[in-house]
């Protein structure tokens, strides 16, 4: 070896280098396309584990309802047998005495209409809960339109009335006298609008009170909004 040649000086495995101190020499530790694939697969393998337990847990939980709602029926079904009994047994006791019999007989019927009226509430709550979207959308529509209709009476922003109420009128009026007045009267963008107004063509100062009454609420607020003068009285 030449004498004058100077020994490459060896950095030791993980120890700092000159280049970037502090920082091993030790290059970064990589994966084969084999190795990254089974990472994959194997997570895969823990989250299909996983949502399998969830959907065990899930069918244990349905078939614990299902069974305490049967059982709730039995009990049901008992108790109904029972009170027929006693039923039989008080009628047969009541038989000798008219106010007894009386008694008896008001009891089963205001018994009966309680039923009946339990059946009604709570046919009438799953109505709303199967049509819940629907008639919410139809009080919204409903206090869109009173809205309207008290910002044309008072001049107040019908979107204020909408948005800083609960939508009953009392408070729709009691805002409208103290929101500051509109030249014309902002429509609810989403009022409904039947489409069937009358007065196409005709300028608001010629028509009459009969006439604006027929004209749909967007195309009144579109026209005054557009500068259209009503009638001067």
């Amino acid at each position: 070896m030449d004498a004058e040649q100077e020994p490459k000086e060896v950095v030791p495995k993980g120890q700092p280098s000159e280049e970037s101190p502090g920082k091993p020499s030790t290059p970064p530790e990589t994966y084969t396309r084999e190795q990254v694939d089974q990472e994959i697969a194997t997570k895969h393998s823990k989250l299909d584990k996983r949502l399998g337990e969830l959907e065990k847990a899930g069918t244990r939980s349905t078939a614990a309802l299902e069974a305490a709602n049967r059982r709730t029926a039995v009990a049901e079904e008992s108790l109904a047998v029972v009170q027929v009994e006693k039923d039989r047994a008080e009628l047969e006791a009541a038989k000798g005495s008219p106010d007894a019999l009386s008694l008896y007989t008001a009891k089963i019927a205001a018994r009966e209409r309680k039923a009946t009226l339990d059946q009604r509430e709570n046919d009438l709550t799953q109505k709303e809960a199967d049509h819940a979207d629907e008639i919410a959308e139809a009080r919204v529509g409903k206090a869109a339109i009173l809205a309207t209709t008290i910002a044309r009476e008072t001049g107040a922003d019908a979107n204020q009335l909408l948005n800083l109420t609960d939508g009953s009128e009392e408070k729709m009026r009691s805002l409208a006298e103290v929101l500051p007045k509109l030249n014309a009267p902002v429509v609810p963008a989403n009022i409904p609008d039947s489409g069937t107004g009358k007065g196409g063509g005709r300028k608001l100062s010629d028509m009459d009170d009969t006439e604006l009454a027929d004209i749909s609420d967007k195309d009144y607020f579109k026209r005054r909004e557009a500068g259209e003068e009503l009638k001067s009285s």
